[in-house]
This record gives C-alpha cells, sequence and structure tokens, in this order.
C-alpha cells in the first residue's frame, strides 16, 4: 500500500464570502508537502546563509530587505516540487460566480456545451471587464449580485431582477453589460427558485457559497492527488473549510 502523503494548508488574505473588500482584493491558498522537522531544517539553514533579526519568518517583513528576500528565494528553491500556491483575483472570482449562479440555474440540465465553449470564462471576464466601466449599472449589479448570494433574498438585487429591461432608442446603442441584466431579468423566477434549494442542499446552508478556500482547497486536493498516494491534510481552523470537511474526505 502507498505511504502517507502528508500536506499542510494555509491561506492569505481570506475574507470569507466578501469579495469586495477594500483592502483585501485579492486571496492566496498554499499548500507544502514537507515534514515539520525538515521544514524547520530547511528555514534553520537559509537563516543561517542570510541572517535576519525575526524569531518568526513573515514574508510582509522579509520581502523589505535584500536578507529577507534572500530567505525566501533559498526556503522556495529548497522546497521546488513540493509545494502549490493558487492565486485569486477576488473580484473575477465573484464575477465567475455570476455564470455559476446566474446562468447554470438555466442550463443545469445540460450545461456542457457551455463549458465546452469556455462560456463560463467569457461570463467572468465581460463582467470583469465592465465593472469599473461607470456607463453602466455593472458596478452596482455586482456588488448587488454578492449581497443576494449571502443573503438569498432576491430582493437584495432589484438591478439583477426587478428593473423592467428599457428599450433602446433608434440610433442608441445598448451598453453591453445589459446583455448579463436582460438574461438575469428573463430567467428571474427559475434562477431565484434553483438558488434558493442551496439553504437544503449545501453543507453550510448557503453561508459561504461564495467563499473561495474551499475551492483552493479542493484544487490542491487534486493536484497532489495525481501522486497517487492516500492524503493526510492539515489546515489552519477555518469555518469554511469545517463545513464541508466531510465532503471532501475519502472516508465516506
Amino acid at each position: 500500500m502507498p505511504t502517507i502523503l502528508e500536506i499542510f494548508c494555509d491561506e492569505s488574505g481570506h475574507t470569507g464570502p466578501d469579495l469586495l473588500h477594500r483592502e483585501q482584493r485579492y486571496f492566496g491558498f498554499g499548500s507544502v508537502a514537507i515534514s515539520d522537522d525538515e521544514a524547520y531544517q530547511i528555514i534553520a539553514k537559509s537563516r543561517q546563509k542570510f541572517p535576519v533579526q525575526m524569531p518568526e519568518l513573515k514574508a510582509t517583513k522579509l520581502l523589505h530587505s535584500a536578507n529577507g528576500r534572500s530567505i525566501v528565494l533559498d526556503v522556495f528553491r529548497a522546497s521546488n516540487g513540493r509545494f502549490a500556491v493558487n492565486f485569486h483575483d477576488k473580484l473575477l472570482a465573484l464575477c465567475g460566480w455570476i455564470f455559476e449562479y446566474i446562468y447554470e440555474p438555466v442550463y443545469k440540465r445540460d450545461p456542457r456545451i457551455l463549458y465546452q465553449k469556455n462560456f463560463h470564462r467569457f461570463v467572468a471576464m465581460y463582467a470583469w471587464l465592465w465593472f469599473s466601466d461607470n456607463r453602466s449599472d455593472a458596478e452596482e449589479s455586482i456588488r448587488q449580485f454578492q449581497i443576494y448570494m449571502r443573503t438569498l433574498n432576491e430582493s437584495e438585487a432589484p438591478i439583477l431582477f426587478d428593473r423592467v429591461n428599457k428599450p433602446v432608442s433608434k440610433g442608441e446603442k445598448e451598453h453591453p453589460f445589459n446583455m448579463i441584466l436582460r438574461f438575469a431579468r428573463g430567467y428571474r423566477d427559475i434562477i431565484i427558485e434553483d438558488n434558493a434549494d442551496l439553504i437544503s442542499s449545501s453543507a453550510d446552508g448557503g453561508r459561504w457559497v461564495l467563499d473561495l478556500s474551499i475551492s483552493a482547497l479542493w484544487s490542491h486536493l487534486n493536484f497532489w492527488g495525481q501522486k497517487d498516494r492516500p492524503l493526510l491534510v492539515r489546515c489552519d481552523t477555518s469555518k469554511p473549510l469545517e463545513a464541508y470537511a466531510d465532503k471532501l474526505s475519502g472516508d465516506k
């Protein structure tokens, strides 16, 4: 039987389901397959080569000095091939959820063709592109979408669901983002009914549906799973991960 592969995970920039946090625009999730003893040895050797006055190594401080940056690089080199990292632009991630919870409910019986044609990526990038454009309702629509997904109360997203599609005057060009709004308003009842099932169907009652920790950990499990070894995964305390822990375990 293959030996167990033990991995340790940590995250940075976590703001839960608030993906529009002003001071934390990015989310990072990392994992390493290195034992405590070996990690201690790697860090001790790097400290000897590049002395720093820091009881606990913190990247935010290390990156401000030449020796600190050298330690970071040295640790990376010593750990080459034994760590994984993914990095998220939270706004882009939120725009990706628009496809998941606005478009997919309508095509849930067979959404494969949409994924095959990369329509999910198109919608995410399309929404992300227009978010900062002040000529449309894009920014406020996406903000309301986040509130709606956190509460599953459609009245929190009137731009998405309650406004009547305004006819375009002759010679007037409709803003491109209205394509998404027209779809959401046109399939309003289907979308709302399907997303309401998250309360009963998800492990957390829909509370952490926008949180990136779960999808990030899932990516890492898939990465390390390619080693064809049983995984023993250790993470810091996390309410979203605790809610889904039994869904990610191979014990059931």
